[in-house]
């Protein structure tokens, strides 16, 4: 009694296709390249998702949705889209953007740190390289630096007047496209600092330029095109003046030639997907036949499944389309008899419908069989 599933896997209707795109921000710096590869083209069957992650090594990263993160995760049809920016290292114009010779190969209107009732940093206006904010100043943070956890940092804090935390000098080549980066944490939640750029001189309008969230790192950079082999002073400056608070640490400061890399994924769905219900998140099995006579052997018709289940409605019904047999209790099974009348149905065919909602995937969809 009832009809028979078929275990099938999803078979997709599109050809494959794979498209992958680099191109150059400026300048002919030969290295290795990184690969932007976010798979093939695929589908998705309902009640599923999928997540696709540009791997590391890029400076940043923009997906279609405009978000920035290294991952995206979806839950229905698409057209994915990322493209995702590969520093040139070769041609990098700071000796020293990640601290790592310590507090070198850079100026500031900052003074070095040199003590006080709370740390070397007790004083506004003063800064120190070094693995940890709080060993600058007992209120603090303990945070790691953005470059491997356990390296150095310029931590600051903040002074009341506008000026510059840190300059460096370089050369650039002519005519070629940079991207000026570097990475900022705040060191408190009060009145946190807003960093301005400049490239000899020249303001620059810079992308995510306000620290708030205390210990975490978070990036900020700018575009910016050479017209001349030359060399140029870059500096980042300070325009919050308000005490206490405006404390902040800087890391892995860079202004390096870079390429663009380019990927897109189509996400559609399958044809068909599977009648067992995996496409919703479980599988279910349900016996095409079943004997009630008592015999101990094939009593019940009971659907097994291998997941967790949020709800449940079987139903069986007669070839008059009148239901003998409802439950929305995963462990009842139908043991032949017309659940109103408790009387023994007649052998014969019938058929049965199941509704589920599974909890074995993260957006679960009601899944009907």
């Amino acid at each position: 009694m009832g009809t028979t599933s078929v275990i099938t896997p999803c078979r997709p209707r599109w050809t494959v296709v794979f498209l992958a795109l680099a191109s150059w921000g400026g300048g002919a710096f030969a290295q290795d390249t990184l690969r932007l590869d976010l798979g093939p083209d695929t589908v998705l069957c309902p009640g599923m998702h999928m997540t696709f992650d540009v791997g590391s090594g890029f400076l940043l990263q923009r997906w279609d949705d405009g978000s920035e993160g290294r991952t995206r995760s979806i839950r229905g049809p698409s057209m994915i889209h990322c493209e995702a920016i590969e520093l040139l290292k070769e041609g990098e114009v700071f000796g020293n953007g990640n601290f790592s010779a310590g507090d070198t190969d850079y100026r500031s209107d900052l003074r070095l740190g040199s003590g006080g009732p709370h740390g070397d940093l007790s004083f506004p206006g003063t800064r120190g390289v070094g693995t940890s904010p709080q060993a600058f100043h007992s209120s603090f943070p303990a945070c790691g630096d953005h470059t491997t956890g356990h390296g150095n940092m310029l931590v600051i804090n903040g002074d009341t007047v506008p000026g510059s935390v840190w300059c460096g000098k370089g050369h650039v080549q002519a005519d070629t496209e940079y991207i000026l980066s570097f990475w900022h944490g705040g060191l408190g939640e009060s009145y946190p600092a807003t960093l301005e750029v400049t490239v000899n001189g020249v303001d620059l309008d810079l992308h995510e330029k306000t620290l708030r969230t205390a210990c975490h790192w978070k990036l900020a950079h700018v575009f910016w095109t050479s017209t001349a082999e030359e060399d140029v002073t870059v500096c980042i400056r300070n325009t919050t003046t308000t005490s206490p608070g405006n404390d902040f640490a800087l890391d892995d400061i860079s202004m390096a030639p870079f390429r663009w890399h380019h990927d897109t994924v189509e996400v559609a769905m399958p044809e068909w997907c599977p009648d067992d219900g995996s496409a919703c998140g479980c599988q279910v099995m349900i016996p095409s036949a079943f004997t009630p006579n008592n015999d101990g052997l094939n009593d019940i018709l009971l659907p097994r499944h291998d997941c967790p289940i949020r709800s449940w409605n079987f139903r069986v019904i007669d070839h008059w389309g009148r239901t003998v047999f409802r439950t929305e209790d995963q462990l009842s099974g139908w043991d032949g008899r017309h659940q109103q009348e408790q009387s023994i149905v007649p052998a014969g065919l019938y058929s049965w419908t199941l509704e589920t909602r599974s909890d074995a995937v993260e957006y679960p969809l009601p899944c009907q069989r």
